[in-house]
């Protein structure tokens, strides 16, 4: 008997992971509860069509036995475990404190590496994750679980995954350790960040930091991730002197241990942030070593070739040269796709820059190709739709547009230069039309921003 159950207990156990929808490497299928071990022990002997008697007779048990242990009235001892497993063939399954202890030593390799790519290593280990937290009885694990695939989800661009995951999780708050919010808010800040709230997703990172800062786990590895996430969610948002304290926290040769192309995005990000802190200077060298860097070493890589390009922009324009800013845009728009989001955020800085200096004509043009591409709700869209209210401010409607939908939705995107734009443009607007005390108005609001920028307020 015990024979035939190895020849069929993998079959047994996979219909009945399809039966109650276990297996999750078919995107259709959705996730279960964590069964507690009994309930697994049940599953198991009845997926295998086995009486209580036939169990306890093979595993050398009484059936009143088999009967308490499946019904939680005794704890479930690892010596009845590995018979359990031996009997029903089913050495694969996680159950042992052992096993649980040597998958956590993997789970930790994986969970703190800093890129996760869609090979066949991590796919397959990402499977284990899955079994491992469907069938493993310690609650800590399988949140590990869950939590990694996230981490992998959101590194293969498979948001809807990653929500369907998190949301999961999020039943289970309640049972989180420090540890399990560690990972659980980083996580959560890395879909935001992959939506495009970087206001949410940086709030979601300072109290992963802060969860961080109280464990005695070696998270070194992890929190050059975590800051290099802060330093550019900082950048985004224009709160530039934080940005550059979480950068100084990245340390050249621990930016390299991440990736080379992470080294050369570190440079990239404190260049622009030096630029709004009019160090022009420091910023073009910077990046000009960037761009030969890029041009020689990874010059198959036409992205970094582009996001240098843009960047060089945005230093000329962050010092007024209005003409170097604009080649340096349309530069970089050569290295990209013109349906990617790259070439998205090419028009909306190029929109923004025409629009600053009243390239009308100009700006309609970039509106006309750019607009029809985009999706309703994306910050793109968002942007380049205050761009062209602001060109329609004669019209009450676009005044309201500006005010109570544009503004507030670019700032909870957390770009807040462009919300300062927003106001100036406004306000120039009224101060042509003799509307001076509503145009004092809105030349505050700006003010106030960028001062609170500069004082590094996160209220904003």
């Amino acid at each position: 008997m015990n024979l035939l159950l190895h020849t069929f207990s993998n079959i047994a156990i996979l219909e009945l992971c399809r039966s109650t929808d276990l297996l999750l490497d078919n995107s259709e299928n959705e996730v279960v509860d964590i069964m507690t071990l009994p309930q697994k022990m049940r599953a198991i002997r009845e997926a295998l069509r086995l009486s209580r008697l036939a169990l306890a007779t093979e595993m050398d048990y009484s059936e009143t036995t088999i009967y308490s242990y499946e019904n939680g009235i005794h704890r479930v001892t690892d010596k009845l475990l590995h018979r359990f497993k031996g009997v029903t063939g089913t050495q694969y399954i996680p159950l042992t404190d052992d096993e649980v202890t040597a998958f956590k030593k993997k789970l930790y390799v994986h969970l703190t590496s800093i890129n996760l790519s869609d090979n066949e290593k991590i796919s397959k280990f990402l499977q284990e994750s899955v079994r491992c937290s469907q069938w493993c009885f310690d609650t800590d694990l399988c949140n590990l679980c869950d939590l990694f695939r996230v981490k992998y989800h959101s590194a293969n661009g498979n948001k809807e995954e990653c929500k369907k995951i998190l949301s999961e999780l999020s039943k289970r708050e309640s049972e989180f350790s420090d540890e399990h919010f560690y990972w659980y808010y980083h996580c959560l800040g890395i879909l935001e960040h992959s939506l495009w709230r970087y206001k949410s997703a940086l709030s979601l990172y300072i109290k992963a930091e802060a969860c961080g800062n109280r464990l005695s786990l070696d998270l070194s590895c992890n929190n050059r991730n975590l800051f290099y996430n802060i330093a550019y969610c900082l950048g985004l948002m224009d709160y530039s002197y934080l940005s550059i304290e979480y950068l100084e926290k990245l340390k050249k040769e621990e930016v390299e241990l991440i990736s080379v192309s992470a080294g050369v995005f570190t440079k990239r990000l404190l260049a622009v942030n030096l630029s709004k802190l009019g160090r022009t200077e420091r910023a073009l060298k910077i990046l000009n070593n960037c761009l030969d860097y890029v041009m020689k070493e990874i010059k198959d890589n036409e992205l970094a070739v582009y996001t240098v390009y843009l960047d060089i922009g945005k230093v000329y324009q962050n010092a007024g040269n209005f003409d170097k800013a604009l080649w340096n845009f349309d530069k970089a728009s050569q290295y990209c796709d013109t349906n990617s989001e790259a070439f998205q955020t090419y028009m909306c800085y190029k929109a923004t820059l025409l629009r600053t200096y009243n390239k009308n004509d100009m700006v309609t043009d970039c509106l006309d190709k750019s607009l029809p591409l985009l999706t309703k709700g994306t910050i793109w869209y968002e942007w380049l739709m205050a761009i062209k209210h602001s060109m329609e401010l004669d019209n009450d409607a676009s005044l309201k547009y500006m005010e109570y939908t544009a503004i507030p939705n670019l700032m909870g995107y957390g770009r807040h230069l462009v919300v300062v734009e927003c106001f100036k443009w406004l306000s120039s607007y009224c101060e042509k039309n003799i509307k001076y005390k509503l145009a004092l108005e809105y030349s505050r609001k700006a003010t106030k921003i960028y001062e609170q920028l500069m004082e590094g307020d996160l209220s904003l």
